[in-house]
């Protein structure tokens, strides 16, 4: 935490930190594996431009990096996810940040988290706002996610896909959309509300997968569905009360590739 060791029960933050108090914040969580950050460049990337975005103060990566290498080894942790938060930091009462803000932030490890094999998607009730310049970061609010996911929950899905305001899908409460139909491989572009994710842009770069803008129907239909993150790939069984195809010889390839 800021640069020192901290046991996670003993970590606080101030009363008037903008992060807990507003949500002005940004985070990256990154998979570890063999005791190592996977792709750890695409994320410090990513993070770096969300930085921009909110006007952060400039934060030295290299030291980010160095503290998160660090807290791998002190937590001998060889496979699992690591997750970096940063605030603005304290600020006076109100919304407008302060002049001189001096980020916060936390490093935290966890144990590999245990994945559903095959997911229940609903359709969230109100639509992402695709045109939001936060559609694209990682920031630290998101109810609407959680709000998702409580109502899925209720009606006895796993996770909610959200649309967007134009009926175009965008992705899922935590994870990107990839489907197939025949033999093509699509995901919704950025433009829809997708989040540039890392696995994700992964697949677009070896051609594996291409952009397309779908609708919920267009999903009902497909040869199969999965939720692609940092963490993983996991198959969606359902879209709503239609059943979706299964390609487990597929699944495992894409798994391979993206995760070794």
């Amino acid at each position: 935490m800021n640069g020192r060791f901290v046991r996670a029960a003993e970590a606080t933050i101030p009363a008037d930190d903008r992060g807990f108090l507003l949500g002005d914040g940004i985070f990256e969580t990154i998979r570890v594996a063999d005791g190592n950050l996977q792709q750890c460049d695409r994320h410090m990337a990513r993070l770096s431009q969300g930085l921009e975005m909110l006007h952060f103060p400039f934060i030295h990566q290299e030291a980010l990096v160095g503290d998160m290498v660090a807290l791998l080894q002190r937590n001998a942790m060889k496979s699992g996810a690591l997750r970096l938060t940063i605030s603005r930091g304290s600020g006076p009462r109100g919304l407008t940040p302060p002049h001189l803000a001096s980020p916060h932030y936390i490093i935290t490890t966890h144990d590999t988290p245990q994945t559903m094999m095959e997911v229940k998607l609903a359709i969230a009730r109100f639509p992402k706002d695709h045109l939001s310049p936060l559609a694209v970061i990682k920031h630290t609010n998101y109810l609407p996610a959680i709000l998702a996911r409580c109502e899925a929950a209720e009606q006895g899905f796993d996770d909610a896909l959200f649309l967007n305001s134009e009926g175009y899908v965008a992705e899922a409460s935590a994870a990107n959309i990839i489907a197939l139909f025949g033999d093509r491989l699509v995901t919704p572009p950025v433009q829809d509300g997708a989040l540039p994710g890392i696995s994700r842009g992964r697949l677009l770069e070896k051609n594996l997968c291409s952009e397309k803008s779908l609708t919920a129907d267009d999903l009902a239909v497909a040869d199969a569905i999965w939720l692609s993150s940092s963490l993983g790939l996991v198959a969606v069984s359902h879209l709503r009360h239609y059943e979706i195809p299964r390609n487990a010889t597929l699944q495992r390839q894409l798994t391979k590739f993206l995760f070794g």
